[in-house]
């Protein structure tokens, strides 16, 4: 439930990349960002690809799950750059750090007084959605792609985060749970559209953004 509700069932991957789904639309109006939620809770994760739905495997309160769906949301944004790359659209991906909000209190009376004493400890909504803002909106990071960041830096998440093998398998794996077609490979790679997004800089009045975000 865990996996279907923070990775492919928050965007699934071929809505992104169908016409009918809006994206042509989206690549028409580039400069446009995609901006996924992840978090650091992906590190020390791996997918498993044995046990997608945690029939064996769903442990320790559901924390490590979680940890393996933002290594999926990670892996999704790597995925979808190399796909939309040379369309004018970008994608990235950031790690809010700990945010002082409702996250984690419907997990048990236990894990709900963990986030209180974590509390003071904790960033502002408006401080977690700084790198999010930013990486929206900042011309500092138009022409970034398939990255993820931490206080508005790009940073080299774990070595399974860098799996383009593993990108590729989930994003197959994920059209077919959510029963859409199969997205051909050089779909939008091929597309033969104007470079000049790439080489100017945006005004950033006229790009387009879309986030996705779980927390």
């Amino acid at each position: 439930m865990r996996t279907a509700s923070s990775s492919p069932g928050r965007s699934p991957p071929g809505a992104v990349l169908d016409d009918d789904a809006g994206s042509g639309a989206l690549i028409a109006s580039a400069p446009a960002r995609i901006i996924t939620t992840a978090s650091d809770a992906h590190k020390g994760r791996q997918i498993p690809f044995d046990d997608v739905n945690a029939a064996r495997s769903y442990r320790s309160r559901g924390y490590k799950r979680y940890g393996k769906t933002k290594l999926a949301n990670i892996l999704f944004t790597v995925e979808l750059a190399r796909r939309l790359r040379s369309t004018g659209v970008t994608a990235n991906c950031f790690h809010p750090g700990l945010v002082a909000t409702g996250w984690n209190r419907n997990n048990g009376p236990l894990m709900s007084a963990a986030m209180s004493i974590a509390r003071p400890f904790s960033r502002s909504p408006r401080k977690g959605a700084e790198t999010l803002v930013w990486l929206a909106e900042s011309p500092a990071v138009s022409d970034e792609t398939g990255g993820y960041f931490v206080d508005k830096r790009r940073t080299m998440p774990s070595a399974p985060a860098q799996d383009a093998d593993a990108a590729r398998r989930l994003w197959e794996l994920s059209e077919a749970q959510t029963r859409l077609p199969p997205t051909p490979e050089s779909r939008y790679a091929a597309l033969d559209l104007p470079r000049r997004h790439h080489g100017r800089r945006r005004q950033e009045s006229s790009s387009t953004s879309a986030s996705f975000s779980n927390i």
